[in-house]
């Protein structure tokens, strides 16, 4: 009797505590996910800056970097399903769009030379299926 009743406890405190840690899980992912949001919700909803544009450039990759993305031959960073952030800008000067890369190997000087003073807008803003963190950005010059 003693026996079965000591096991039955100990599955109950088992139970407790993979439920607690289950939810201290889910509750810390929660958090971090809106602390991600929040460190680029700035930048999403309003008008910006080429100045602000660089900056968002430069957070995202030491950002990539920080989580060890992996970059490809040509110096771009390889998406994974996770935690990695892309951005392109479409210029009105030009046609198609210009990865965050591209920008800056070129150089901030030079990018800061051309468009510090130019508006941009994000006009879309994708998530990571699995985690919900930001996959993707696209900024068009206004």
């Amino acid at each position: 009797m003693k026996k079965s009743l000591t096991i039955i406890i100990t599955c109950f405190l088992i139970l407790v505590i993979g439920i607690t840690y289950l939810l201290c899980i889910l509750k810390e992912n929660s958090i971090n996910k809106k602390f991600e949001y929040s460190k680029y919700k700035k930048y999403i909803e309003k008008e910006i800056k080429g100045v602000e544009l660089i900056t968002l450039m430069n957070k995202i990759s030491d950002n990539n970097e920080k989580n060890f993305i992996q970059r490809d031959e040509k110096g771009r960073f390889i998406e994974n399903e996770k935690n990695s952030i892309k951005l392109d800008v479409k210029f009105i000067d030009f046609k198609d769009v210009i990865i965050m890369e591209a920008v800056l190997k070129n150089g901030e000087n030079e990018f800061l030379k051309h468009y510090s003073n130019s508006s941009f807008k994000c006009k879309s803003v994708e998530f990571h299926e699995k985690s919900k963190k930001i996959r993707y950005f696209l900024f068009e010059q206004i």
